[in-house]
């Protein structure tokens, strides 16, 4: 295994006296108050018609805070089924660390840099009764994020760790990602991919959800605030109605279709002759 060398980022890690390592883990949240915001419309959710032809969208932003005592470091490793091997690093009182093996890294080609494949799910659940959470309706596209300190996190969830005065994860590189302690990750809604596919969703009451880390890929202090779901209200007549595909598009797509077969039929013609042909 790759080893990397310790970083700036431990000189404000907690020492102990103890002998015995104690892993300093981190804990990966969903702040909700991104999926929709009340104050900032730069983080409300909102239905839109122009990212498909033809389809209807919600789009919205996503935020994962380390609430934990040690940040959470990533760092690239071997090549591995088309992608790359990503090891976590876990810190530990008195200075101390491990590394773990967690998930891979993917050349994400819109944004151009690599990114934590598996990282986040968007849904589209059903409200049970009693404010249940039912089956699946929708999947969202966006499993894969480039982990940097975004900004402070300033929620009401207590944060276990020393949070540093300044940002520590600046790159999307395959050396180093992270989120430190008492940051967050932001993927706002203009990104490629902060989207679900609601194209034929009714009026009515829905969970929109997100949950970090489906797979439990990465080693955390705290495995039950992972997801986090807001209620979806769609009233009657509020959802746009998207544009209808235009006719000359579908013309050329059936003409192409007629000509494919055309040519096949015609080839198909040509060689059943030739099967028949004698010497």
């Amino acid at each position: 295994m790759r080893r990397i060398p310790l970083i700036a980022i431990v000189a404000w890690l907690p020492l102990a006296s103890s002998t015995i390592a104690q892993d300093l883990l981190p804990d990966r949240a969903v702040d909700d108050r991104f999926l929709n915001s009340a104050t900032n419309p730069a983080h409300q959710y909102e239905f839109v018609t122009d990212i498909i032809p033809g389809r209807l969208h919600i789009r919205f932003s996503n935020s994962t805070p380390n609430l934990g005592a040690g940040p959470l470091l990533i760092y690239g490793g071997e090549p591995s089924g088309g992608g790359q091997i990503v090891y976590q690093r876990i810190f530990q009182a008195g200075g101390r660390f491990r590394d773990r093996q967690a998930g891979l890294f993917i050349f994400h080609p819109t944004h151009n840099h690599v990114h934590v494949n598996r990282w986040a799910q968007y849904s589209i659940r059903t409200v049970l009764p009693g404010d249940g959470v039912g089956p699946v309706l929708r999947k969202g596209g966006k499993t894969s994020f480039c982990l940097l300190d975004s900004g402070r996190y300033n929620g009401p969830e207590p944060v276990l760790g020393t949070v540093p005065n300044g940002p520590q994860f600046f790159t999307c590189s395959s050396d180093i990602q992270g989120i430190s302690v008492g940051w967050h990750d932001l993927y706002p809604k203009y990104l490629p991919d902060q989207w679900i596919d609601i194209t034929g969703l009714g009026p009515g009451e829905y969970w929109l959800e997100s949950v970090v880390d489906p797979d439990n890929q990465f080693e955390e202090s705290d495995e039950t605030n992972n997801v986090a779901r807001i209620k979806l209200v769609i009233a009657e007549g509020e959802l746009p109605v998207p544009d209808e595909i235009p006719l000359d598009r579908g013309v050329k797509w059936y003409a192409s279709i007629v000509l494919i077969l055309a040519g096949a039929g015609a080839l198909a013609l040509r060689a059943g002759r030739r099967g028949n042909a004698r010497p």
